[in-house]
């Protein structure tokens, strides 16, 4: 069966008519898209597809949404957890406990005792931290024009649905509109 998959990176949005059953196949149809190091989530049903045997939706035509995905080199277990994950797991560990009662200091001061303290050094908890915060401003704007448009994606979506129950529920429908009036203004769009 041939349909129309959109494709939207960032800000472009190409459509392309291919013939394929599953999320292997569209890549191999579609070699001008690099798919590595991507999240790959179909607009229509919210699914992500990561696997190369992962159906397509049984839809004539559907949208992809594909966003970079952050990959930190180096990456340890410490890294995964939240600030209250390493809260608890420095509590659990009496020598950190010993050095610092009650207060662990920041995320990155947290990862240092963990992984000083699996460590046999005699210098272990003397964490050094650079407190200068490196913000890449070019991912955080990207970032935001990506999620600008997912969300006015979204909001389109809303508004197709909102249209369909006024036609049926001309009362539910209006206050329905009203709401998404005054979300999309928050929006700003």
């Amino acid at each position: 069966m041939l349909r129309k998959v959109g494709i939207k990176l960032s800000t472009d949005f190409s459509t392309f008519e291919v013939e394929a059953t599953t999320f292997g196949e569209l890549k191999a149809l579609i070699p001008s898209v690099d798919w590595t190091g991507k999240r790959v989530v179909v607009k229509e049903t919210r699914v992500t597809l990561q696997a190369e045997d992962a159906m397509l939706p049984d839809l004539d035509d559907f949208t992809l949404f594909i966003f970079p995905e952050k990959v930190k080199s180096g990456n340890d277990a410490y890294d995964e957890l939240s600030f209250g994950e390493l809260r608890k797991e420095c509590a659990s560990r009496s020598d950190i406990v010993s050095v610092t009662p009650g207060n662990y200091g920041t995320t990155d001061e947290m990862k240092i005792l963990l992984r000083n303290d699996d460590c046999d050094s005699e210098e272990r908890y003397n964490p050094v931290v650079n407190n200068t915060y490196d913000v890449d401003y070019e991912d955080i704007l990207e970032t935001l024009a990506e999620l600008k448009v997912y969300v006015s994606d979204v909001l389109d979506s809303i508004s197709t649905e909102i249209a369909t129950i006024a036609e049926q529920e001309s009362n539910i429908g209006s206050a329905l509109q009203k709401e998404y009036d005054s979300i999309k203004k928050a929006f700003g769009l």
